[in-house]
């Protein structure tokens, strides 16, 4: 298990003060993109190496630095999970006409209270002028949603396997408001109960909005014991994702049917926070966290 974070929003000094230290430049490969000016850096460092450190030290005098995050698993670490988050691989970019017609419908969907601090919203209904993607593939609908949409075939293969608590459902035409008969939409209204709020998980207060909505830097996390009684395709009761969408967890079994059937989707661990493994993730993020909260002005961003 490995926590990578890398630089993504810096002071321009800072930035290249960075890039000239030797052994920061050869773990993060600066380069200065001309479209966007300043210095940027490609690739992540893996929190654990003196290089991280060499990062903080040489910004401890800057306003802070931004990062993005991800994290890594062994094969043999990914076997000790049992249920996992879905994430997508390829956006299908909505046009206006299609984004209007889907908000119109998104306003009008009641707002679910599921126990959680904040509501969701289970969207059933996407519109598209016509069937945008491939016959065998499956894409997250636009950038502001959590939804997917997918070709036939996939929608078959789908409802072919031996999943529960996921079916097809018609996606419509913008223009003629009737179904279109060669894509269709994942939808799933089983709810999971609250997930675990750790140090991994905290709130915030987007722009233009008044009420805060729930971040995570990594993981999801909850008892599995809990979870037994759900179906292979779940919502989470918090809405992770934009404009109270929730995010998707699925069981092992439909995890490895996935992965057996080439079903696109990437993939991430949902944790037991009864295991071992566990234990060793809070403990990773809490020396991140220290290290990070040592100087005022860095940020994860969720």
């Amino acid at each position: 298990m490995k926590i990578f974070l890398k630089i993504n929003i810096i002071e321009p000094n800072t930035a290249a003060m960075l890039a000239s230290d030797p052994v920061i430049s050869k773990a993060t490969s600066p380069y200065a993109p001309p479209h966007v000016g300043g210095i940027c850096f490609k690739k992540a460092i893996d929190v654990a190496s003196p290089v991280f450190d060499r990062i903080l030290e040489v910004a401890r005098v800057s306003s802070g630095i931004k990062f993005l995050r991800h994290m890594t698993f062994t094969d043999t670490e990914i076997s000790q999970f049992s249920y996992f988050e879905l994430l997508p691989l390829k956006i299908l970019n909505d046009s206006n006409k299609e984004h209007d017609a889907t908000w119109a419908y998104y306003t009008e969907l009641p707002l679910i209270q599921t126990g959680a601090k904040w509501p969701i919203k289970l969207l059933d209904r996407l519109y598209l002028t016509a069937c945008r993607i491939k016959e065998n593939e499956i894409a997250c609908y636009g950038h502001w949603t959590n939804e997917y949409v997918c070709g036939k075939v996939m929608s078959e293969l789908i409802n072919s396997c031996d999943f529960n608590g996921i079916r097809t459902i018609p996606v419509f035409c913008t223009n003629s408001k009737k179904k279109l008969t060669d894509c269709y939409q994942l939808y799933s209204d089983s709810i999971l109960p609250k997930t675990l709020n750790d140090i991994s998980v905290f709130e915030t207060v987007d722009d233009g909005l008044s009420e805060s909505t729930p971040r995570r830097l990594a993981c999801l996390s909850y008892s599995y014991s809990e979870l037994k009684t759900f179906k292979d395709f779940n919502r989470t009761a918090e809405p992770w994702g934009p404009w109270n969408f929730p995010s998707w967890v699925i069981s092992n079994q439909a995890y490895e049917q996935m992965l057996k059937n080439k079903i696109p989707f990437r993939f991430q661990p949902v944790f037991d926070y009864d295991s071992e493994i566990y234990q060793e993730y809070i403990k990773n993020w809490k020396v991140v966290l220290t290290k990070l909260s040592a100087t005022s002005g860095h940020q994860i961003w969720a």
